[in-house]
């Protein structure tokens, strides 16, 4: 992580005091960017070429119920998608290598315990010189309460409906 600090003139003479503090502010602020980023109310992780896992944070990592260790290097995205969202998630990354992003690609992930975690997922991906896909950035949303309720609405729907069809005339 950086952070990037400007002055909006130059400083001719600096004390060693001042290197200190824009070091302890680098520090302070590298800091906070890490912890905004490991502990944002969505998951992050960037994917090789592959689909390896190369960094996650730990809010992707505690929904999935894994450790860093036993993901970077090792496994890939597509290893805890539900069987239903294969071919979802097929479409959205070939969209993605040949658009360079994709937004609100709603899919289902398999946790490590089994159960199941409706997402919605975003990404955009880093090409080399020629072209060719070499990594992505994913943004995860735990859409999981708006599916519970959609089911709901559905259900209430359907009885409506059998309601309506059962009215005599």
């Amino acid at each position: 992580m950086y952070c990037i600090a400007t002055s909006p003139s130059p400083i001719p003479m600096r004390r060693p005091a001042d290197d200190f503090a824009v070091t302890l502010d680098f520090a302070v602020c590298a800091d906070a960017v890490f912890d905004w980023y490991n502990n944002a109310p969505c998951g992050y992780h960037l994917l090789d070429a592959h689909g390896r896992f190369l960094q996650i944070n730990n809010t992707a990592l505690r929904w999935l119920g894994c450790t860093r260790d036993s993901l970077v290097g090792l496994r890939t995205f597509q290893d805890f998608l539900a069987p239903d969202s294969v071919g979802a998630f097929d479409r959205c990354f070939a969209d993605l290598q040949k658009h360079g992003a994709v937004s609100e690609c709603e899919i289902r992930l398999c946790r490590a315990d089994g159960s199941l975690l409706d997402i919605s997922l975003s990404a955009t991906a880093d090409y080399d010189e020629t072209g060719v896909c070499v990594r992505s950035r994913y943004t995860l949303v735990d859409i999981s309460r708006q599916k519970a309720v959609e089911a709901k609405l559905r259900e209430r729907d359907t009885a409506i409906a059998g309601l309506l069809q059962a009215k005599p005339d």
